[in-house]
C-alpha cells in the first residue's frame, strides 16, 4: 500500500494530486464504520497535520462509542476530561448549526478544535484537532479540500446505508476473481473484467472489489506520476522498483531498460531485505546476475514468467528463474518484459515474493494481484519510460534542465555579486606595463689604432680589463725605425757639409738643391723621432677593455689606422629598451623603465626613457623600437652586453583595458572589422 504524502510544491489554484487521490481512495473504503474512520484520521493527519481526531453521533454503528478519540499524538487514556468535554461542545453546537465550528483548545493559541458536521448520517460530526489552523486554510487545501472531504464520507455513509436496506446485488465473474485487470501466463494481452447475471456475489464483496479497482487505479496513477517527475531514466528506474516494491509488498522488485534490440542496460532495482541475503558479497554479485539471466527469459518468451511453475511447457527455458527463486525459501520470482502499445520493447522488471507471515491463500492471492497489476500496467509504465528516455536524451532539454539544476537562486546572487564585485575591479586603474628587452651598452666608446705599419712586440692588456688614463696598452717594434733614424741622420749631416761648401765656392744652384735636401732629411728625422715616440700605444680614457686581444699577434705587421683596441667608460651605461611593436605608440620620452638583469635578478634598477629610435629594428626574430636610456654606474658592476627584461611603466588605465585590449584587436581584426 503506497503511502500518500502531501506535495507543498503544488499551486494554490487546485488541489494536490495527492490529497485528492486519498479522497477518491477513501471513496472506496468498505462500507464498515471502523474503515472509514481510520481511513479519515489517517488523511487528516498526514495532510492536514491534525494531532487528534474524534467521532461522536454515529448511529449507524451500534459498536461505536462516541466518546473515542483515535489519535497516534495524544491516546484516548491521556486526553483530559476538560479538552474531551471541549471537543464534544464544538461538535454539539456544529450539528445544531449545521456549519463548520471552530475554536481554540482551552485558550491554547497554536491547537484549534474544527467540527465538521455531516448531512448523512445525521447528528454526525467529525472533531479535529490541528495545529495553526489559519496557516493550513491559506496553503493548498483550505477550505475546498476539507469540503471534498466531508463530501467523501457522506458518500461512504448513504452507500452503506443503502445497501443495508436493499439487500444484495447479483453479478458473475468468469474466470480470476474480479481486479482491475485480469490476465494469463501465455502471450501478453491485457485483462478484461466480464460482468454477467449468472453468479450471486455479495454486497459487500461488490464494494471491496471496486474498492480494490480503485485503489489499484490511484496506485498507478501515483506510481506514473511519481516517477514522471525524476530528471532520468536511471532516477526513474530506482524510483519505479521503490514504489513497485512497496506496493507489492514485495522483497525486491528489479527494473532493467534495454538498448538496441534485446540487450540489457544497467540494472536498477531496490535492495533485497537483509535476511534474505548471505553476508559475503560473492552471493551479492551472484543474485544479480541471477536476476539479469531471468529478465533476459522473461525477455525471450515474451510473456509474463513466474517460478515455481506447475506447467511444462512454460518451465522451459527458466533456468535462471530456478536458481533465483532457490537463494530464497518458498520465494516466488515473477518476471515480465515492458513494451509499448505498438509492441516496442522498452524495460523488463523482475519481483521476488515471499510469504513472511502470509498464509497460503493469502501468499497466492498476492502473487495474482502482482501478475495482475504488471499485466495491466505494462503499458502505462513502459509509455511512461519511453518518454522519460526521449526526453534523457535531448541534449537541448539536458542543457535546460543542468542550467537550472546549476543556476539556483543562491547561486544566481553569487554569480550576480561575483560579477559585479568583478566589474568594479576591472574598472579601477593601473599603471600599464610594457614588457620588453633590454641590453645595456657603453655611453661613450674610443678605438685605438695603430699610429703606423710595423710589427707588434707585446700586448699588455685583455679584454675586461679596467685601464686608465694613459696606461700602456703595448708596444710596436721600433728596430727599423731606430735603424732608418741613423741613417737619415747619416745623410742630413752629409747634405748639411754639402750645402755649406758650395755656399763657400759660391755654387749657388748646387747649394739650393743640397738645401732642399736637408729640409726632406729633417722632416724624415722628425716622423722617424715621432714614430719612435709612439712605440708605445696608451689608452686616452679610463675605462673598460671591450675588444683587443692581441697576445696571440705579438710579431705580426700591423697596417696604419687598424683597429687595436676598443675602450669604453662604465661610470654611466646606456640601456637599450626593445619595445614591441603594438606597444610603441604607448611609450613617450620621459617615462620610468625598471629594469631586471639577469646578472643581479634580485635587483630592480630604475631609469629614464631619453630617446627613441624613429626605426624599427629585428632583434630576436621580433620588430621592435630601440628606446635609449641611462643608469648611473658608480659600484662599477654592470658590464657592457648584460642582458635582462624590462617594463615600462605607461600612464594608467583601467584593469579591463590592460587585461583585454589586446585579444579585442586581436579578435578584431581576425574578423576583418
Amino acid at each position: 500500500m503506497l503511502n500518500l504524502q502531501g506535495d507543498p510544491t503544488t499551486s494554490d489554484s487546485e488541489l494536490p494530486y495527492h490529497w485528492a487521490a486519498a479522497v477518491m481512495r477513501l471513496s472506496c473504503c468498505p462500507p464498515g464504520p471502523s474503515t472509514l474512520q481510520e481511513e479519515t484520521s489517517r488523511i487528516l493527519r498526514a495532510f492536514c497535520g491534525a494531532v487528534i481526531v474524534n467521532w461522536y453521533h454515529l448511529p449507524w454503528s451500534a459498536e461505536h462509542d462516541s466518546t473515542s478519540v483515535e489519535s497516534l499524538c495524544c491516546p484516548t487514556t491521556g486526553l483530559p476530561d476538560k479538552y474531551r468535554e471541549a471537543m464534544k461542545q464544538a461538535a454539539i453546537c456544529a450539528v445544531r448549526t449545521g456549519y463548520r465550528k471552530t475554536l481554540p483548545l482551552a485558550n491554547n493559541s497554536n491547537l484549534t478544535i474544527v467540527a465538521m458536521p455531516l448531512k448523512s448520517p445525521e447528528s454526525s460530526c467529525i472533531v479535529a484537532v490541528l495545529e495553526d489552523y489559519n496557516k493550513f486554510l491559506n496553503g493548498n487545501i483550505g477550505e475546498q479540500g476539507l469540503k471534498q472531504l466531508v463530501d467523501a464520507v457522506e458518500g461512504c455513509s448513504r452507500e452503506a446505508l443503502k445497501i443495508q436496506s436493499h439487500g444484495a446485488l447479483k453479478i458473475q465473474s468468469h474466470g480470476a476473481p474480479n481486479s482491475l485487470v485480469t490476465g494469463a501466463s501465455g502471450n501478453r494481452t491485457q485483462g478484461k473484467k466480464h460482468l454477467s447475471s449468472d453468479v450471486t456475489a455479495a454486497p459487500s464483496e461488490t464494494l471491496e472489489q471496486a474498492a480494490d479497482e480503485a485503489h489499484q487505479l490511484a496506485a498507478l496513477i501515483e506510481i506514473l506520476s511519481r516517477v514522471q517527475g525524476e530528471a532520468n531514466t536511471e532516477d526513474a528506474c530506482e524510483r519505479l522498483a521503490e514504489l513497485l516494491r512497496e506496493h507489492f509488498q514485495a522483497a525486491g522488485v528489479f527494473v532493467s531498460l534495454t538498448k538496441r534490440g534485446t540487450r540489457l542496460a544497467e540494472l536498477k532495482g531496490s535492495s533485497l531485505k537483509d535476511a534474505t541475503l548471505s553476508s559475503d558479497n560473492l552471493r551479492r554479485v551472484t543474485v544479480s546476475e541471477l536476476v539479469a539471466g531471468a529478465l533476459q527469459e522473461a525477455i525471450s518468451k515474451d510473456s509474463i514468467s513466474q517460478w515455481p511453475n506447475e506447467d511444462p511447457v512454460a518451465r522451459v527455458a527458466m533456468r535462471s528463474h530456478q536458481e533465483l527463486a532457490d537463494q530464497y525459501e518458498q520465494g516466488i520470482v515473477i518476471s515480465s518484459p515492458i513494451s509499448t502499445l505498438d509492441g516496442t520493447l522498452v524495460a523488463a522488471i523482475a519481483v521476488i515474493l515471499l510469504p513472511e507471515g502470509r498464509t497460503r491463500d493469502q501468499h497466492l492471492q498476492q502473487v495474482h494481484a502482482t501478475r495482475c497489476f504488471i499485466n495491466a500496467a505494462s503499458q502505462p509504465i513502459a509509455s511512461c519510460l519511453e518518454i522519460i528516455q526521449r526526453l534523457a536524451d535531448s541534449r537541448i532539454l539536458n542543457t535546460i534542465r543542468w542550467c537550472r539544476k546549476q543556476f539556483t537562486v543562491r547561486r544566481v546572487r553569487t554569480i550576480i555579486s561575483a560579477v559585479a564585485t568583478t566589474s568594479l575591479l576591472l574598472l579601477i586603474p593601473f599603471p600599464y606595463r610594457i614588457d620588453a628587452h633590454c641590453e645595456l651598452q657603453p655611453v661613450e666608446r674610443r678605438y685605438v689604432a695603430s699610429p703606423f705599419a710595423g710589427s707588434l712586440e707585446e700586448c699588455y692588456v685583455e679584454p675586461g680589463d679596467l685601464v686608465d688614463v694613459d696606461q700602456l696598452l703595448a708596444r710596436m717594434d721600433g728596430r727599423e725605425v731606430r735603424w732608418e733614424l741613423a741613417g737619415v741622420n747619416a745623410d742630413l749631416h752629409k747634405a748639411t757639409k754639402e750645402r755649406n761648401t758650395h755656399l763657400n765656392t759660391h755654387q749657388f744652384g748646387s747649394a739650393e738643391i743640397a738645401r732642399h735636401e736637408v729640409e726632406r732629411l729633417q722632416n724624415r728625422t722628425e716622423l722617424l723621432e715621432t714614430r719612435n715616440a709612439e712605440l708605445e700605444i696608451r689608452t686616452p680614457i679610463a675605462g673598460i677593455v671591450v675588444s683587443g686581444d692581441h697576445h696571440e699577434k705579438e710579431g705580426v705587421a700591423l697596417e696604419v689606422g687598424q683597429s687595436l683596441f676598443e675602450i669604453a667608460p662604465l661610470e654611466v651605461m646606456n640601456i637599450e629598451v626593445g619595445v614591441p611593436e603594438d606597444d610603441i605608440r604607448h611609450v613617450r620620452q620621459g617615462m620610468v623603465v625598471q629594469l631586471q638583469l639577469n646578472a643581479f635578478p634580485e635587483t630592480i634598477f630604475e631609469a629614464e626613457i631619453l630617446r627613441i629610435h624613429p626605426r624599427a629594428e629585428l632583434r630576436d626574430q621580433e620588430n621592435v623600437f630601440v628606446c635609449d636610456a641611462e643608469l648611473e654606474n658608480t659600484s662599477l658592476i654592470l658590464r657592457p652586453g648584460m642582458r635582462g627584461t624590462g617594463k615600462v611603466i605607461a600612464d594608467r588605465r583601467s584593469l579591463g583595458w590592460i587585461l583585454f585590449h589586446k585579444p579585442v584587436a586581436y579578435f578584431t581584426a581576425w574578423m576583418g572589422w
